[in-house]
């Protein structure tokens, strides 16, 4: 088995990678990393690398190519592009940008246009079998009911870029699925590891996270009741390569009876952020900002709360409903409740290695 993985530095795919040089029927795994303004792609690789114990182990099972997903062919020298179409049959596209404030053109380049190449990429592989693309689940949008895994366009509006594009890029998988064997696996929001906190990169909940250590919020606005959906990377982790290997069998038990070839990776029950907040902040030493309904708070005092919360606003104040049927008739494991212990490892994590610092 022949892989090409996207997305190998970013959280969700260096997760992928760890999987994949630790299992035996995978021969080959190929990397597109690009070159950036700080870092050429080989140090990109090389740090990777030093930080993961595990690729370092099976180095030799890893092949790096100098690409941009959003150009044509990657960007690959002709005979570069050739090798990868002859020799890949499994294609996992987990790179995206999850940026919410990137401006639409941008976020389209990185997440519409790289999908569409990775499209045109799988059909040009000469013996491809199947394509896994990592979604997420809030291409939901402002959907106030219950988002099914069979769902994709149900009159959804998006609050950001990111939202937006995912959504028209998977749209494009969806539209390859007749002639391309393609997997779709939706995750919500993923946290670090749910026994040691771990995490790459501290992005999407944890800037805000870092906002209430560092004591720049005196107030929260969301309702007492207002929830996240969390999952622990280790549960994503799980499911992924369960799925990798259902979706790869050429027996499925008949019996499961799944019409979809779409996934959630979500959390059978919210988290509460008042919960959040209470056995949060004691850890960091820190008084608990007051949840307040944003509704009851003055109309000009409302607007700039609402612009200092800008990107959180929606999702603070918007309960996500999803329905992950399918996920669960092949795994047959709910995501860990997120409470106190998998709160404490996860911030205590982020003081370790100083990303937070605790209050004296």
């Amino acid at each position: 088995m022949k892989i090409l993985l996207t997305g190998a530095t970013g959280f969700v795919g260096s997760n992928i990678l760890e999987f994949l040089v630790e299992n035996h029927e995978v021969d080959e795994i190929y990397l597109i990393l690009r070159s950036t303004s700080e870092q050429n792609a080989s140090s990109r690789f090389q740090d990777m690398v030093a930080a993961s114990n595990t690729i370092a182990r099976h180095y030799n099972k890893v092949k790096l190519f100098n690409g941009d997903l959003s150009v044509r062919n990657f960007g690959l020298k002709e005979n570069e592009y050739k090798f990868l179409t002859q020799q890949t049959n499994i294609v996992i596209h987990a790179a995206a940008s999850t940026q919410f404030d990137l401006e639409l053109t941008e976020a389209m380049k990185i997440n519409f246009d790289g999908t569409k190449h990775i499209l045109d990429f799988s059909e040009a592989c000469k013996e491809f079998k199947h394509l896994f693309y990592i979604s997420t689940a809030y291409i939901v949008g402002n959907y106030p009911q219950v988002f099914k895994e069979s769902d994709y366009n149900v009159n959804q509006k998006f609050e950001n870029s990111y939202e937006e594009t995912k959504y028209l890029a998977e749209g494009e998988v969806r539209r390859g699925i007749s002639s391309l064997h393609s997997t779709i696996i939706r995750p919500s929001i993923l946290i670090g590891d749910s026994q040691t906190g771990k995490v790459q990169g501290f992005k999407v909940l944890y800037p805000f996270i870092k906002l209430i250590a560092q004591k720049a919020l005196s107030i929260i606005p969301c309702q007492s009741e207002a929830c996240l959906n969390l999952v622990p990377i280790d549960y994503f982790n799980l499911i992924f390569s369960i799925l990798f290997k259902y979706q790869l069998s050429k027996n499925k038990p008949s019996h499961l009876n799944i019409s979809t070839s779409t996934f959630h990776v979500i959390n059978n029950q919210n988290a509460m952020i008042k919960d959040l907040i209470e056995y949060g902040c004691p850890i960091l030493n820190i008084e608990a900002p007051l949840l307040v309904d944003p509704e009851k708070l003055p109309p000009q005092r409302r607007r700039v709360i609402k612009r200092m919360f800008n990107h959180y606003f929606p999702y603070l104040n918007r309960p996500h409903l999803f329905d992950n049927s399918n996920t669960l008739k092949v795994a047959q494991h709910q995501c860990p409740i997120i409470g106190k212990d998998i709160i404490k490892n996860m911030l205590n994590y982020c003081c370790e290695v100083g990303y937070l610092n605790k209050h004296r």
